[in-house]
């Protein structure tokens, strides 16, 4: 059985009624320590309703004489109800608190590590990705940052340390540290290797290769003509 340890802060708020018949104390963490203590050195499970002297609780735990090793629970009722607007009205919130606090751990469950071996792809369209993926090369310098761009609806800039790519129909396998990456590349122009000079689009005998800026200014020109009519 949990033996509960309550305190009212110096009288800041009224935990009475969070436990019927458990004494509240006033300065559990100063001149009522040996109240815990005693409590510690026992063998039941000791739950304390307070979080903010959680390290000053353990460590006279740990260096008391008879050296006390009850298991020992924190739960924080003071910010999370005592303090609160509503904490007159608090008391069912604060049994509930310890209601859960006095739960046993749950059963441990399988875990996955994975390892990202320094590689982030990045995939979206191109207003949301270039921020994201300059920020990620700036913050994180020896990453490897690819950044997919799905649609060209913001300037795409030349930033080192980052791979430009353009496609849709894209497909992600597997997982963080070995995943695969497949897309549809409609854009004949390589983005990793084209310096944005716009000479493409200047040379074109056919007018076929449009420069980014020169597909938002027509659809900025498209919009006008919509709102007009």
């Amino acid at each position: 059985m949990t033996r509960t340890l309550i305190c009212s802060c110096n009288r800041t708020m009224s935990p009475e009624n969070a436990a019927p018949g458990t004494t509240v104390h006033t300065a559990l963490c100063r001149h009522e320590m040996s109240h815990f203590l005693q409590a510690a050195q026992g063998s039941e499970p000791v739950l304390v309703a307070c979080t903010q002297e959680q390290a000053l609780f353990s460590s006279a735990a740990e260096h008391s004489d008879p050296p006390a090793y009850a298991p020992l629970r924190f739960v924080n009722l003071r910010e999370t109800a005592g303090w609160s607007s509503e904490g007159a009205d608090a008391s069912a919130k604060m049994r509930a608190l310890l209601a859960v606090a006095e739960l046993p751990d749950p059963d441990p469950v399988p875990s996955i590590t994975y390892t990202s071996e320094g590689r982030l792809i990045i995939v979206g369209p191109a207003s949301r990705v270039v921020p994201v993926a300059q920020r990620a090369q700036r913050r994180y310098g020896d990453l490897e940052v690819s950044a997919l761009i799905t649609a060209a609806d913001a300037d795409i800039p030349l930033t080192p340390g980052v791979a430009w790519l353009s496609g849709d129909d894209v497909q992600i396998k597997g997982h963080l540290g070995k995943y695969a990456v497949q897309w549809t590349q409609r854009n004949a122009i390589d983005l990793e290797l084209c310096t944005r000079c716009n000479a493409c689009a200047a040379a074109c005998p056919s007018g076929a290769i449009n420069s980014l800026q020169a597909i938002q200014a027509r659809q900025h020109q498209l919009l006008a003509i919509c709102h007009k009519h």
